[in-house]
């Protein structure tokens, strides 16, 4: 059986939000309708406040992806 520690979880939960916000880069250029990235916008602001959850990082509330 594998056990991580909270550093390694973290890490891990790290890397899968930094991989969700370079997903979601594009949303965010000047030539992007408002409807779009202005919910994008949210949804990166979620994601970049991950580790301030309770619970962090064993229990994670991914938000909705845009």
């Amino acid at each position: 059986m594998l056990f991580r520690s909270d550093a390694e979880q973290a890490k891990n939960v790290r890397q899968t939000r930094d991989q969700k916000l370079k997903d979601l880069d594009w949303t965010q250029g000047k030539d992007i309708p408002d409807a779009v990235s202005g919910p994008a916008a949210v949804t990166r602001q979620s994601l970049r406040d991950l580790p301030t959850q309770s619970g962090f990082p064993w229990e994670v509330t991914w938000p909705d992806a845009t």
